[in-house]
């Protein structure tokens, strides 16, 4: 077990040991909760969510949010979908 100790600033150095088994290299994002059941701390690295389903997989950035590829293709067709529907009411 390692023992640190928390800065003034509320930080806390995770061992190179750590970052190395788990790839951590300066500047990752981490997300970091408390589990209410032991009160531990747990830190693990983020993985960006789709904004649409919450999901992890096949996730991309765009324009700062992220969208899996399910949802960016059910986008596409809505969007397909609506520009049929308007070239419909074109013609009324």
């Amino acid at each position: 077990m390692n023992t640190k100790r928390v800065t003034k600033a509320g930080a806390v150095s995770i061992p190179v040991g750590i970052r190395r088994e788990m790839n951590i290299r300066a500047g990752d994002a981490l997300d970091v909760e408390v589990d209410g059941s032991s009160g531990s701390i747990i830190v693990r690295p983020h993985l960006p969510r789709c904004v649409f389903c919450g999901g992890t997989q096949d996730v991309a950035l765009y324009m700062g949010k992220g969208i899996c590829r399910l949802c960016a293709g059910n986008a596409g067709k809505e969007q397909e979908d609506g520009k049929q529907e308007d070239a419909g009411r074109e013609g009324d």
